[in-house]
């Protein structure tokens, strides 16, 4: 089967918290956290091309390029929340066909937009491994 050329989802509807694996539920109790979804604020369709090689070079190279630019050194330096919502901008930015219009670097800062900006960054690449892990079920991705 081969890779897709484009992926598409929305984050309305979709966990805030990311599914957590069946080992980690064992030991603790559900909170109310783990059941709360993106509601209509978060509508719109996400549409991604497939990347290429020089995409999977390029996006880590221009988030350290862009960082850099800020004045820092390392990006191991930057607040992991800075460094997942750079990571996510750019990521978007090369790949998106289409994003919702509140996708966007001039949003509002807020807790609930910085989760929503990780959390498609999470979902869009889970899609992709996910559809990896098919073709390569179905003999090998082409």
């Amino acid at each position: 089967m081969p890779l897709p050329k484009e992926i598409s989802f929305s984050l309305e509807g979709e966990p805030v918290v990311p599914p957590l694996p069946e080992a980690v539920k064992r030991k603790r109790k559900p909170s109310e956290e783990d059941s709360r979804v993106f509601g209509p604020q978060w509508s719109g369709t996400f549409r991604l091309r497939w990347p290429t090689i020089a995409d999977t070079i390029q996006i880590p190279a221009q988030v350290t390029a862009y960082l850099e630019g800020l004045g820092v050194q390392s990006p191991s330096q930057v607040p992991i929340m800075a460094y997942q919502l750079v990571h996510s901008l750019i990521f978007f930015e090369v790949l998106a066909l289409d994003k919702p219009t509140w996708f966007t670097r001039e949003a509002a800062d807020t807790a609930e937009a910085e989760t929503a900006f990780v959390r498609a960054f999470q979902i869009a690449t889970m899609k992709m491994e996910e559809a990896k892990k098919k073709a390569d079920e179905n003999g090998g991705a082409t």
